[in-house]
């Protein structure tokens, strides 16, 4: 995810729309419920946006909208979250359950292992899972996460779940070029975004799943050994200390002067 306006350059690499079709026939001879119907959109403002209205519309569970260009998302607590044309795969998901709010915490960090296991099968060097919703190969950022509800009455009627995955090489801003990294850059094996996307789908849909008959508990031992904050000296807002992992709840347990605290949200840096 990089700023709009910084064009995309691929090295060797033909940048091509997205094939929605050839995407969606992909999810349907892998029998998938996620990607039961491909919406896409060659710019748009928000995938986010875009989803939550199909949401509120009556869009049923598993459909999908993807853009070769979003210009003006949005990341957690206000960033901004654009993408520079076809260089990335950025995609909402409508996600329909019957979810507790206690439940919204975990789904970001659930997401991010997916995304961590399926670019893990394609690079060569580590890949963690930052808390709250960043995926991190050697210190950089090459995807992030954003979920968001929509409710009626009270009740949680769907989730859209919004990622946005560095592919293609790009020419990034000077002031996240040092932060942020694509699977192209790290010599990724498998750069078609449509495939990408097929298997994203499938490892988020079987760990939906999981998490809804099991709990937590297997996510959460999992990115015990993912986790790209562990035992380092961070800060979040006004606190600051060691991160010791995260509760079952999904908040980071972060030591401050030897006392344990959970925080349940905010922008991790490091000390």
């Amino acid at each position: 995810m990089t700023t709009h306006g910084e064009r995309a350059a691929g090295v060797g690499t033909s940048l091509v729309a997205f094939d929605a079709a050839r995407c969606q026939a992909e999810c349907a001879a892998r029998d998938l419920g996620f990607g039961i119907r491909i919406e896409y959109k060659a710019v748009t403002d928000s995938t986010n946006d875009d989803a939550l209205a199909l949401a509120k519309a009556g869009a049923a569970h598993g459909v999908v909208v993807v853009a070769d260009c979003q210009r003006c998302g949005r990341g957690r607590r206000g960033a901004r979250w654009s993408s520079a044309e076809r260089a990335g795969l950025t995609f909402s998901l409508i996600a329909r359950a019957r979810w507790k709010p206690s439940e919204l915490s975990l789904l970001p960090l659930v997401v991010g292992l997916a995304v961590r296991h399926v670019v893990a099968k394609r690079v060569s060097e580590p890949v963690l899972v930052k808390w709250p919703n960043d995926v991190l190969v050697s210190g950089r950022k090459v995807c992030g996460v954003l979920v968001e509800s929509y409710s009626h009455a009270g009740e949680i009627r769907a989730l859209v779940v919004g990622v946005g995955l560095n592919v293609h090489r790009e020419r990034l801003p000077p002031e996240i070029a040092d932060r942020a990294v694509s699977l192209e850059a790290l010599g990724a094996i498998e750069l078609s975004r449509e495939l990408l996307l097929v298997d994203l789908l499938a490892e988020m849909e079987r760990r939906f799943h999981e998490l809804a008959a099991d709990g937590f508990t297997a996510a959460h031992a999992e990115f015990a050994r993912f986790d790209a904050l562990s035992g380092r000296h961070v800060s979040v807002g006004e606190h600051s200390g060691i991160a010791r992992g995260i509760a079952e709840n999904g908040a980071l347990i972060l030591e401050c002067d030897g006392v344990p605290r959970q925080i349940v949200a905010g922008t991790v840096s490091f000390d």
